[in-house]
């Protein structure tokens, strides 16, 4: 399925992803926190980034903040957004706009 990458440091990007636990530790760098964007987006990040001194993500806090504007913290590490409100389906069309990435592929 089409995810979207939003790393601490460089531009968010399209990537393939099965959805598999183990396959969005690799893409966070380890354990996941799933955080709510919306009924139909799930934003996965580092569990234990902050513990570890991973880099300020100024681009998924933005987009958490957008979304939840109640939202007081911050995102560390990198981050992978997926869609789907029970089972993990492609990001919705709305993440891949916020980044300029309709059309794009993995």
């Amino acid at each position: 399925m089409k995810a979207v990458l939003i790393p601490a440091q460089g531009e968010p990007r399209v990537v393939e992803t099965d959805g598999a636990l183990d396959d969005l530790q690799l893409a966070v760098g380890g354990f996941i926190e799933a955080v709510t964007l919306s009924m139909d987006a799930h934003m996965y990040l580092n569990e234990e980034g902050k513990l570890n001194g991973l880099a300020y993500n100024h681009t998924a806090t933005s987009l958490w903040r957008e979304v939840l504007p109640m939202v007081d913290d911050v995102i560390v590490g990198d981050a992978i957004v997926l869609g789907g409100d029970e089972d993990e389906d492609d990001a919705p069309a709305w993440v891949l706009a916020r980044f300029g990435l309709e059309g794009a592929d993995a």
